[in-house]
């Protein structure tokens, strides 16, 4: 129980440094961890658009019932670069801002 707090608080600054906005893409990789997972919860109540990265089919799965518009598996030809962009299932997503 101690750890959620810290997890929060570390994906609440990284969206506050992203500037993030309402309606804006966020890429969340690794869903299921404990930061990738308030992130995805933050950005989500913020009025973000979300999709996930996984190599866990349950995970991705989870994450979909949980509101992200799209989940990719990980070990697919999507890989994580600053300026990530993709093409999948018909989908066709804004280009995705880096925040380190």
């Amino acid at each position: 129980m101690a750890t959620y707090p810290v997890c929060l608080t570390t994906a609440w600054r990284l969206l506050r440094r992203a500037h993030l906005k309402r309606g804006e893409v966020v890429l969340v990789t690794g869903i299921g961890g404990g930061v990738a997972t308030a992130a995805m919860s933050l950005a989500l109540h913020l009025g973000a658009e979300v999709a996930v990265t996984s190599r866990d089919p349950e995970k991705r799965a989870r994450a979909l019932e949980f509101g992200a518009f799209a989940a990719f598996d990980s070990k697919d030809a999507f890989r994580c670069r600053p300026t990530w962009s993709w093409t999948a299932s018909g989908l066709r997503c804004r280009s995705l801002r880096y925040v380190r």
